[in-house]
């Protein structure tokens, strides 16, 4: 007698066979939240009692109490934070300022809901996370300092504002860093909005003997004696993709102050200094600054300070000062204001310089190459072009449709020997020569028509 097996159940035993060959598929886990993470929420339910930070629904309802368990806990912690307005009273024996302090090694993230489980669920430019100093001392007094930075902290994702450093003494709290400051530590700033913070100096932040990296930040509307949006004494910063705009109200107020630091900007807007009487993008002493990808919208000062500018948009740039100079300008375009004192310049625009004692470019042993100096309006004794020393070099470039009154054109200083080669030099007007020498001055022009 026959047996026939069915086909359905032969298919079923070769299908678990290879089950048992193979292994069974992994039933996904249900996602949990990371470990390590300290949780703030100053919306949370329970009483401080039962505020633990373990979890969104135990969560630290005040931003201090969030830091210091995370640095109990181990230096690779992290915070979490919800949205909301932090702006508890924060006054301690320990902390006469009021302000939040960070603490080494530790990130803390704001711009969450209060359920996520995880970073990529985070969303900092809609749930706004507020670090207020409006009452940070307490009794409606604000901080002296809104944030307190730490080494190797991080400061992700927030707004900073209230801060006022205008205590009348020169105390550590006093005068400096209305809304965020750093005093010999290395933290890190992302995604922040710096605003409505005063102080003498930095209304926004101020650095001392620090290493700051702030990148994707926002300054506005800070306000101060001298710097408003930032200030840096002794310090090394790295500014990446920023854009500042405050309030200075001194005469020689600015944006940013740069004493005896090397500050380094890329992808950045610095200007829209609207003070009454100041009228600087970058105030520096002392320094070098090297500005990158970025548009700067008003004055340099150059106290003894050297800047190089590559790929830049230079708005009214007037480079002013004594004992410093603007060390080079690449790729770049400069529209009003003059570049003054000068080493080099390649591969860029000048125009619409228009005034009086201003010139397009100038100084001594100049290297000027492959530029277009157009449309530039000067008077009282200004040249577009003022060159001096020995191995000044002007070569491959058009100067166009320029004027000056009471100067040439192209200036040669006193015995000067620079080197005119390649050039245009057409259309421009001049009350004097378009070439005028100094007293015994004597170029070398070759293959430029004049």
């Amino acid at each position: 007698m026959k047996h026939y097996l069915n086909r359905g159940v032969f298919c079923g035993c070769c299908v678990m066979l290879g089950l048992l060959l193979v292994g069974c598929p992994e039933v996904p886990e249900e996602p949990s939240a990371p470990e390590q993470v300290i949780y703030v929420n100053k919306a949370v339910g329970v009483s401080k009692g039962e505020q633990d930070g373990l979890s969104w629904a135990t969560a630290f309802s005040t931003l201090q109490a969030g830091i210091d368990a995370a640095y109990e806990a181990g230096w690779d912690w992290e915070v979490w934070v919800a949205q909301g307005i932090y702006d508890e009273e924060r006054v301690d024996e320990s902390n006469t300022a009021g302000m939040v302090r960070l603490r080494n090694e530790i990130a803390v993230y704001g711009g969450f809901l209060g359920n996520e489980i995880s970073m990529e669920a985070r969303d900092w430019e809609n749930n706004e996370t507020v670090i207020s100093g409006l009452n940070g001392r307490g009794a409606g007094l604000p901080a002296f300092h809104v944030v307190y930075g730490a080494d190797n902290a991080v400061l992700d994702g927030f707004t900073v504002s209230g801060g006022a450093a205008d205590h009348p003494d020169n105390g550590l709290y006093s005068r400096w860093g209305g809304g965020i400051g750093n005093r010999g530590v290395a933290p890190t700033y992302r995604n922040c909005i710096i605003r409505d913070n005063t102080a003498v100096s930095g209304g926004g932040m101020y650095n001392v003997n620090s290493y700051p990296i702030i990148s994707n930040c926002t300054f506005i509307d800070n306000t101060a004696v001298y710097s408003s949006s930032m200030g840096n004494s002794n310090s090394t910063v790295y500014i990446q993709g920023c854009s500042f705009e405050g309030v200075a109200t001194y005469s020689l107020g600015t944006e940013l102050e740069v004493g005896s630091s090397d500050v380094y900007i890329r992808d950045s807007q610095i200007g829209g200094n609207d003070s009454e009487l100041g009228d600087y993008s970058i105030y520096g002493y002392s320094s070098y600054v090297s500005v990158v990808n970025s548009v700067i919208r008003r004055n340099v000062y150059t106290y003894s300070a050297v800047y190089d500018f590559d790929n830049c948009v230079l708005l009214g740039l007037d480079g002013q000062g004594r004992h410093g100079d603007i060390r080079h300008i690449e790729n770049s375009i400069i529209i009003g204001g003059s570049v003054g004192v000068l080493n080099s310049i390649q591969n860029s625009i000048v125009t619409g310089v228009d005034g009086s004692r201003r010139t397009v470019l100038s100084g001594t042993d100049v290297t000027a190459t492959n530029c277009l100096l157009v449309g530039n309006r000067l008077v009282n004794t200004a040249a577009v072009v003022n060159v001096g020393g020995e191995d000044s070099v002007v070569s491959n470039n058009t100067i166009v449709a320029n004027s000056s009154e009471d100067r040439g054109i192209c200036f040669i200083g006193y015995e000067a020997t620079p080197l005119y080669s390649n050039c245009i030099v057409w259309r421009n007007e001049s009350d004097k020569s378009i070439i005028e020498l100094s007293l015994d001055a004597a170029p070398t022009i070759a293959y430029s028509l004049i």
